[in-house]
């Protein structure tokens, strides 16, 4: 059963590092007719998305060779 969460967890926290900017996008496309005479710059934001996603993807596998590397059974 630990090992059905481990690796569920190992999974989902790529996706958990991208929801923040995810909802960041969102919450600005909500007040954009607020912000319409600014200049919004969604590259950023498009562009961290994929790369915290990937970042996620690292920290997993870097989790996951670590604790495979340490495991007492």
């Amino acid at each position: 059963m630990a090992r059905f969460f481990y690796w569920i967890g190992l999974i989902s926290f790529p996706f958990l590092l991208a929801i923040p900017f995810v909802l960041g996008i969102v919450e600005i496309l909500l007040w954009s007719d607020v912000l319409e005479r600014r200049d919004l710059d969604f590259g950023f934001y498009l562009l961290s998305i994929p790369l915290m996603f990937i970042v996620g993807c690292i920290c997993s596998v870097v989790i996951h060779r670590t604790l495979s590397k340490n495991r007492i059974d």
